[in-house]
């Protein structure tokens, strides 16, 4: 598989999924809140872009979706 690239911000998110999966978009804000302060909307555009590079998928659960990684942290640069 190829590497896949990550801006800072997106560094950020796929390490809480990485520590805390699954994971819904509610748990990421107060995860990332110290860090980073993100709104909700940030959240979610961040991870509307991480899913387009293949580094995440969703299911439904119920609710709310939970969020996955789908790539290891060694397939990241």
């Amino acid at each position: 598989m190829s590497n896949i690239c990550l801006s800072d911000g997106e560094w950020k998110l796929m390490k809480r999924l990485w520590e805390n999966a699954p994971c819904t978009i509610t748990r990421l804000v107060a995860l990332l809140k110290d860090e980073t302060n993100w709104s909700k909307h940030t959240v979610i555009t961040m991870l509307g872009r991480l899913e387009k590079k293949g580094a995440i998928i969703y299911k439904d659960g119920g609710r709310a979706k939970l969020f996955y990684p789908i790539i290891k942290e060694s397939e990241v640069t």
